[in-house]
C-alpha cells in the first residue's frame, strides 16, 4: 500500500516479448487464432512481418506476411481487412 506521507519511486515493467525479434517460434504460431487483429500478432511474436502479398477488391483486402523462424523455417499470416484468417508454417519448433 503507498501512502501519502512518503515519498515512492515507481518502476514500468515491459510485459511484451523478450528479446524475440522478427522471429517466430511453434508456440507463437499456435497462439495465432482467427480473427486476431495484426497488431496482436505483431505483438505475440515481437515485431512485423514481411508484406508477401496484398490484393484488394469488392470483396475482400487481403495482405500475407510472413516471420522467418530459425533456420530455414517460416510462417506465413492471411489478413483480411486486418483480421487473421489463415495461417501456414514450415518447420517452425
Amino acid at each position: 500500500m503507498i501512502s501519502n506521507n512518503k515519498k515512492h519511486t515507481l518502476y514500468a515493467h515491459w510485459l511484451g516479448p523478450k528479446g524475440k525479434g522478427k522471429t517466430i517460434t511453434k508456440a507463437e504460431y499456435k497462439c495465432i487464432k482467427t480473427g486476431m487483429s495484426y497488431s496482436k500478432v505483431k505483438y505475440l511474436i515481437g515485431g512485423p512481418g514481411k508484406l508477401e502479398y496484398s490484393y484488394e477488391d469488392d470483396y475482400c483486402y487481403i495482405k500475407s506476411y510472413s516471420w522467418k523462424g530459425n533456420g530455414l523455417s517460416k510462417a506465413i499470416i492471411d489478413f483480411d481487412y486486418g483480421k487473421v484468417s489463415g495461417k501456414y508454417q514450415h518447420g517452425l519448433k
